[in-house]
């Protein structure tokens, strides 16, 4: 919904970082968000919670928290929203996520998506498909030979359910009182 205005507001609005690779790093150095969560509400809660008069907030906040662990908690959240578009029960049994858009440039922030959602992550060669996807079309509408197409780079999930179970809760009661509270 927000994922990459929420690297921007970092950079832009909170000044953590200067360029959009550091979330990564900074991210790295972190290892957890120790308890921080991030909901980059900035215009409402999209799908699947459709609030649109809630407002974003930052919880968990300790001493011990730093711009490296808000960084982690950003990532995660962008994961979060992923997950909890798959809770609904139309998507629940998908096994696979393609994903594009500047968020692939991130590992990490790949891990995390594939241990929060429990399913398999397949990166696109295409940083943005949209474009390449109405080439192809024009392509295939031309009868012109393109080649060979690689699906990208996969990744499979980590973490223990244990884990994913601990993760989901947390971020749900802090969804849940952000709603509540709005």
């Amino acid at each position: 919904f927000i994922a990459g205005s929420l690297i921007k507001w970092l950079r832009d609005k909170l000044g953590i970082i200067t360029e959009a690779e550091e979330v990564e790093v900074l991210a790295k150095q972190a290892g957890s968000s120790k308890g921080a969560i991030v909901i980059p509400a900035f215009v409402g809660l999209g799908a699947p919670h459709w609030q649109p008069e809630v407002r974003g907030v930052i919880s968990g906040l300790t001493a011990d928290i730093g711009r490296e662990e808000l960084c982690y908690a950003a990532l995660e959240s962008v994961a979060h929203q992923v997950a909890d578009l798959l809770d609904i029960k139309e998507l629940s049994d998908l096994n696979e996520l393609r994903v594009d858009g500047g968020m692939i440039n991130s590992q990490l922030f790949l891990e995390i998506l594939s241990d929060l959602t429990q399913t398999m992550i397949t990166k696109s060669p295409k940083v943005e498909t949209t474009a390449f996807g109405v080439y192809l079309l024009a392509a295939q509408q031309l009868e012109v030979k393109i080649g060979d197409i690689s699906a990208g780079k996969e990744l499979k999930a980590s973490a223990s359910p244990q884990q994913v179970e601990l993760a989901r809760s947390q971020w749900g009661r802090a969804v849940k009182k952000l709603i509540l509270g709005s």
